[in-house]
């Protein structure tokens, strides 16, 4: 994150103005501490913007993602991350909406297909 990009507005604009907390893993904060400089802006914003939670000692802050988010995503969490490998695995589950920079724009991901797929089960049975 080299640029200052206002993403609390952004996520705001992409939730049609919706109230949202922001949540990052303890491990993520303690990673982007350990990386220093480069990645400054985001700690920043992590620690000013975002409630900390608490993950097991020695988590990977990939692993403790995936932890948050589970295989169902019962919290209904949106994921917004850089990690092109964390990404892809997460676009295998269905509800799980994913967010990330291109530059200095704020992309929302459109459905993946284990979504749709899910999504087009449910309407098929009416619920």
């Amino acid at each position: 994150m080299t640029q200052k990009v206002d993403l609390h507005s952004r996520i705001r604009k992409h939730l049609g103005g919706e109230k949202f907390n922001l949540f990052v893993p303890e491990c993520v904060v303690a990673e982007l501490r350990s990386i220093g400089a480069p990645v400054e802006l985001a700690l920043d914003f992590a620690l000013a913007h975002c409630e900390v939670v608490s993950t097991a000692q020695g988590a990977r802050p990939n692993d403790a993602i995936k932890g948050l988010v589970g295989r169902t995503n019962p919290r209904r969490f949106f994921v917004a991350t850089q990690e092109e490998d964390l990404r892809n695995f997460l676009r295998t589950l269905p509800g799980v909406p994913l967010l990330h920079l291109q530059r200095t724009v704020l992309l929302l991901e459109t459905p993946s297909s284990s979504s749709r797929k899910v999504s087009s089960q449910l309407y098929n049975l009416d619920i």
